[in-house]
């Protein structure tokens, strides 16, 4: 046999052998859950929700179904620009006068959150951030869920910003909430981050 249809035979199985890998084995789960969900981009109709300090903002619910054990919801306000962060469970948020995040993070077996916060997180925070300073670490409770805080400063682009950094536990991975603004507006915005916060929900657990 003519080694070309040797190797064209033989690339054809591998191809059919990695193809049904993906469809019809746990790795299939594991592909699919790991890519975007396009219906994770479409938002509920608009709903008012009270700010405290603030008054009424119209807010909209994004449900997240990209990872599988990993659903789940977060009111965003309406006039917000929300696209995918390009990763599975990830939205990159942009607003008058800051920016933020929201993303799945996996924590080692052999680690709590909140070691993992202290040890990894927040030394990896101040070597790669310019001017990074704690200002606060609180434990909270994000609709009964425990969660870790972390506040700190650091200066983008020449600008000094403060950074709220809330990071809520789950059954399979953590999700990792990120809201910024300028230094002197994180005040103003604080009850609204708050507000965001709190309205984070696993929707399978």
């Amino acid at each position: 046999m003519n080694w070309k249809v040797l190797l064209i035979l033989s690339l054809t199985i591998i191809a059919v052998v990695i193809l049904s890998l993906i469809s019809f084995t746990p790795l299939s789960q594991n592909f699919r859950s790991s890519r975007t969900n396009s219906d994770s981009l479409k938002p509920s109709q608009p709903v008012a929700v009270t700010v405290p300090k603030q008054g009424k903002e119209t807010f909209r619910t994004y449900t997240n179904k990209d990872r599988t054990e990993n659903y789940f919801s977060i009111q965003l306000p309406e006039q917000w620009t929300v696209t995918s962060s390009g990763n599975a469970g990830g939205y990159a948020l942009q607003f008058n006068g800051g920016h933020g995040s929201i993303e799945l993070m996996d924590v080692p077996d052999n680690s709590t959150l909140e070691l993992f916060v202290l040890s990894q997180e927040e030394p990896r925070l101040k070597s790669s951030l310019q001017g990074y300073q704690k200002i606060d670490y609180q434990k909270k409770s994000v609709n009964g869920t425990d969660a870790y805080q972390l506040t700190y400063l650091s200066t983008v682009h020449g600008v000094q910003t403060e950074t709220q950094r809330t990071y809520v536990t789950g059954q399979d991975m953590t999700n990792v909430i990120t809201l910024d603004a300028n230094k002197d507006a994180f005040a103003s915005e604080e009850s609204l981050f708050t507000t965001i916060v709190q309205s984070f929900q696993w929707n399978n657990h």
